[in-house]
């Protein structure tokens, strides 16, 4: 994962000597970051969290009446069978990992998803 890529309080996997410790970045600087309760990490031990139908609906989205969709807090969430992929409706962009959909979110929203069902 690249630093540009994240930003502090996205959800990640800290992957070291074959044990996955999944955590909330809590700060960066140009070569580590915080993860959780005091791990400091390099870049290149993280991995991204797949996002999947499971993960939206902790973290509050619930089924749109067109029964293809997820309503997350105003953004409507389709998935694209043929790439196995969901993405954001109205942008068309595209979200495979959590840190994406949290990224996009502020973007759009100027706010924080709601991550308080990780702790």
């Amino acid at each position: 994962m690249k630093p540009q890529d994240l930003r502090i309080g996205n959800l990640v996997i800290l992957s070291v000597a074959n044990v996955n410790h999944y955590g909330q970045i809590h700060s960066l600087t140009p070569s580590r970051l915080l993860i959780g309760d005091g791990i400091k990490c390099d870049y290149m031990d993280l991995e991204p969290i797949i996002i999947n139908e499971e993960l939206l609906m902790k973290l509050g989205a619930t089924k749109f009446p067109d029964g293809q969709s997820l309503l997350l807090n105003n953004r409507l969430i389709g998935y694209r069978q043929c790439s196995n992929v969901f993405y954001d409706k109205s942008t068309g962009i595209n979200i495979q990992f959590v840190h994406q959909l949290q990224n996009l979110y502020y973007e759009l929203t100027g706010e924080e998803l709601d991550v308080s069902f990780w702790e």
